[in-house]
């Protein structure tokens, strides 16, 4: 009779692949997790950014909003860093900047559910005529993260 005094070199080689394959899959799992845990903190960031920056310019309304068109009825674009300076003369385009940052454009506001009398004589819609629509958008390392439009009224001149 023989006796079992231990475990075949066969079956040690089997253990150690089963538990491999179990590390890797748990590696895997770890990994994915932490990666979209990563996404979720950024793109958290970027919508506080964005709610900022949007808050900000609202807040201008009461000011003169510096409404230069670009001849499309947009805004030139500027763009604020995550602090909420500034930094439009130091972005040439928004793929060389790093971090959060801010692009707002201005347009003007057209409705397409305004009622016929005011498609036919738009003087007495002056609600609508000191509408603009608000756009911004917020890029992080290249890649847009968030995105709010917002309407506002254009100040009494």
């Amino acid at each position: 009779m023989k006796s079992n005094r231990g475990f075949t070199l066969v079956e040690v080689v089997v253990a150690v692949f089963i538990i491999t394959l179990m590390g890797a899959a748990t590696l895997r799992v770890f990994s994915t997790s932490v990666k979209n845990d990563n996404d979720t903190k950024r793109h958290v960031k970027a919508n506080y950014v964005a709610q900022n920056v949007m808050e900000s310019e609202k807040a201008k309304r009461a000011e003169k909003i510096d409404f230069q068109e670009d001849g499309e009825g947009k805004s030139i674009p500027k763009y604020f860093d995550e602090s909420g300076d500034d930094v439009t003369s130091q972005v040439s385009q928004i793929s060389d900047t790093r971090g959060y940052i801010a692009k707002v454009e201005y347009s003007k506001y057209e409705s397409n559910t305004e009622p016929e009398a005011y498609k036919e004589n738009p003087e007495e819609s002056p609600a609508l005529e000191t509408l603009l629509e608000i756009n911004v958008s917020v890029y992080f390392n290249e890649e847009k993260e968030a995105e709010l439009s917002s309407l506002a009224r254009k100040s009494k001149k």
